[in-house]
């Protein structure tokens, strides 16, 4: 589990439902979102490992975690382009 900010997160985030169901614990979390993207922490090691992302408010990780996958789908041909409006 990564989170933009974890006291943030674990006071009304999805993180904070499931520390309150007893279904996750603080320790569960691997780290924020900056520690991964400076290099502090490693995001995942093998296509085995699966991230939940609990996102907050804060809008410019937001949008930086956006064009991260957006960047990395073209890259990789993958997605579905979705046209919106008329």
């Amino acid at each position: 589990m990564v989170v933009d900010l974890l006291e943030q997160c674990a006071e009304s985030g999805d993180l904070h439902h499931a520390l309150a169901a007893g279904a996750a614990t603080r320790a569960a979390v691997h780290a924020e979102l900056g520690a991964v993207i400076a290099g502090a922490k490693p995001g995942r090691t093998s296509s085995d490992e699966i991230t939940l992302f609990d996102s907050t408010g804060t809008g410019l990780q937001d949008v930086a975690a956006a064009a991260l996958a957006y960047e990395r789908a073209l890259a990789a041909g993958i997605g579905v382009q979705v046209a919106f409006g008329d």
